[in-house]
């Protein structure tokens, strides 16, 4: 048996705390970078909406049909990358 790396796409949501004058600064910041401080990063769920090219992988993608894995034609959901480890 051997071993492979697979990345997935998850989506995560990351707390900051901004000084500003407004709540359009405090974004303005947060999405500069600028004066922010990350207080934590919380996991939400695995994000079906990305996912790997199906027309160039398509062994993978028929494969995981004939397990039961149901896969559309435009990408296999969630999966970013698989490659021998």
């Amino acid at each position: 048996m051997s071993k492979f790396k697979v990345e997935q796409y998850e989506t995560h949501v990351s707390t900051y705390i901004v000084e500003a004058n407004s709540e359009a600064e405090a974004v303005f910041k947060c999405l500069n970078a600028d004066d922010s401080t990350h207080v934590r990063t919380k996991y939400l769920e695995i994000n079906e909406d990305l996912g790997m090219p199906v027309d160039s992988n398509q062994e993978i993608a028929d494969s995981l049909d004939a397990m039961g894995i149901p896969i559309g034609n435009v990408i296999i959901p969630s999966i970013r990358s698989v490659s021998p480890f």
